[in-house]
């Protein structure tokens, strides 16, 4: 009797139980009635870590709310953006002929890079994530970037071979059903990426190339999220804290006047009640010590 035969006779089964079609039944049939709802624990990590795509537009409205509705948001947002280009940014080159691109880039009155790029960053600590298309012009090489809404944005591709590497954003669709892919562009040659990812690459991004940049992100979640999503609540919070704290101090702040009149008879004190007015600041009140005025909180 071997191992396992011994070990069913444990289990009050026969050693007839067992035996070379049981582990041949075992090559081909599951002990799991349903396999292929069964996934690994740690397969797919990726697709858990990012928010769903209802979850992401939520939190570009928090966001873009808490920004401009609340003080300790907008600050939380301004204080590093000042921090950074508060002084301005210049981009330098040492080659005169290099500067000239780089000032006509710069300058472009499309791309108002002196004047936008404040926004950018902006918008960038705001949802996340950022997706500019860039137009090449083909006679001189001069380049014009556009803005995707980060809201449009349905599905950021990555590298199969590098799932770190963002190589292709693909946006909604509209209306009529249309949407675009773009493929990211990357400092570099395209010979940095596989054959294979060359070819999806080539063949499925046919819409054009644009910039991405993300923060607050993830290896296993590429795409950004907002520096406000952590503190989106608390922030919510403290500013219906502090509404809450003026709320109670006009309360305290009021008051009425309670009038007493000692020994007036009940039609006494309705025809006082229709006599009497609330006294201005600073007014003169007379009367005799069988009428008391008092302010209660």
């Amino acid at each position: 009797m071997n191992l396992w035969n011994t070990v069913r006779a444990w289990l009050g089964g026969t050693e007839t139980d067992v035996g070379t079609a049981a582990y041949r039944e075992a090559v081909g049939v599951d002990v799991d009635p349903d396999p292929d709802l069964w996934r690994r624990l740690t397969g797919d990590a990726g697709k858990s870590r990012d928010l769903s795509p209802m979850s992401r537009a939520r939190m570009q409205e928090v966001a873009d709310y808490l920004w401009r509705m609340n003080m300790v948001a907008n600050r939380l947002i301004e204080l590093p953006l000042a921090y950074l280009v508060a002084e301005g940014v210049e981009l330098t080159a040492k080659d005169e002929e290099a500067q000239s691109w780089l000032n006509a880039f710069w300058h472009d009155p499309i791309n108002q890079m002196d004047l936008k790029l404040e926004r950018k960053v902006r918008e960038l600590a705001l949802f996340g994530e950022q997706c500019w298309p860039a137009f090449v012009n083909e006679q001189n090489g001069h380049v014009r970037l556009g803005y995707l809404d980060p809201s449009l944005i349905a599905e950021l591709v990555t590298d199969p071979d590098n799932a770190e590497q963002p190589i292709g954003v693909v946006t909604k669709r509209d209306k009529k059903g249309r949407y675009k892919r773009f493929r990211v562009i990357i400092n570099g040659p395209e010979d940095v990426f596989t054959a294979r990812t060359r070819g999806i690459r080539a063949n499925d991004f046919t819409d054009g190339e644009c910039f991405y940049f993300a923060v607050n992100d993830l290896s296993t979640a590429p795409r950004g999220y907002s520096d406000l999503l952590a503190s989106a609540d608390w922030s919510d919070a403290y500013e219906q804290f502090l509404f809450g704290e003026l709320e109670r101090a006009n309360l305290l702040r009021a008051f009425v006047w309670d009038v007493t009149l000692q020994g007036a008879t009940k039609e006494e004190v309705e025809q006082k009640a229709r006599q009497i007015s609330v006294p201005n600041p600073g007014s003169v009140r007379v009367h005799n010590e069988a009428e008391i005025w008092q302010a209660l909180s």
